[in-house]
Parts: structure tokens; C-alpha cells; sequence
């Protein structure tokens, strides 16, 4: 099936992020460094850190693209 042809999408953040994550729900105090666009698939990335204690202050905004895979 294409993805055109799908009902639904569903979002879930991976690789760098879910490591800053598992550290974050480990009790370290971890930074992520990175740049996302600016626009609200950036933010929602900043967000996601945030909603699990990444802190987020070295994080940039900015650019064409940001990489992404898909799955099924």
C-alpha cells in the first residue's frame, strides 16, 4: 500500500532522540543538540524532548530538510 492510500499516520521519533530520552528517564541531565526546521514538525520534535526532560536550549531552527524513514 502508498502511503496516499493510507487512513491514517502515525508519528514516532527515533534514533538520537529516544537515547537522550532513555537518559533523561534514567535521571541524567542530557542536552540534545541538533537543528530542525522552523516550522511545527520542528517544534513538535523540540516538544517530544522536552515532554520527556531533554532539555532543548542547544537545539536550532532552520533549514530545507530533516531526515525521516518510514515503516509499515
Amino acid at each position: 500500500m502508498k502511503i496516499v492510500q493510507e487512513k491514517s499516520l502515525d508519528v514516532t521519533y527515533g534514533g538520537a532522540a529516544n537515547v537522550a530520552v532513555s537518559l533523561a528517564n534514567h535521571g541524567e541531565e542530557d542536552y540534545f543538540v541538533t537543528k530542525v526546521l522552523d516550522n511545527t514538525v520542528g517544534q513538535a520534535a523540540i516538544n517530544y524532548l522536552r515532554r520527556y526532560g531533554v532539555k532543548a536550549d542547544y537545539v536550532l531552527k532552520g533549514g530545507e530538510r530533516l531526515g525521516i524513514f518510514f515503516t509499515r
